[in-house]
């Protein structure tokens, strides 16, 4: 077999520096105009979506962008995977 086999442990490198507070992760990267996402979940699990209203969310200040499951769609862009209720009509609430 190689260096590792079944139930071996794997000696991580990075464990020191993350446990001691020295991490770096992609949240303490902040860029100048930065933009960030928000999802918002319905609180209704199976509710069927007949209508959007997005002109009081369009015109809040610092809005850059509000995309829709249509909007993703039509983009040819995938939902979230940790999102999976970004859907077209119908919402199915995993919670």
């Amino acid at each position: 077999m190689g260096e590792f086999g079944i139930g071996q442990p794997v000696r991580r490198f990075e464990d020191k520096r993350l446990l001691s507070g020295n991490g770096r992760f992609q949240s303490d990267n902040n860029l100048h105009g930065q933009a960030y996402a928000y999802v918002l979940r319905s609180p209704h699990a199976h509710a069927c979506i007949h209508k959007l209203d997005l002109a009081a969310a369009q015109a809040a200040p610092g809005v850059a962008l509000i995309m829709t499951g249509a909007d993703l769609v039509e983009a040819k862009l995938a939902p979230p995977l940790d999102q999976p209720s970004l859907d077209c009509g119908a919402l199915r609430s995993t919670e």
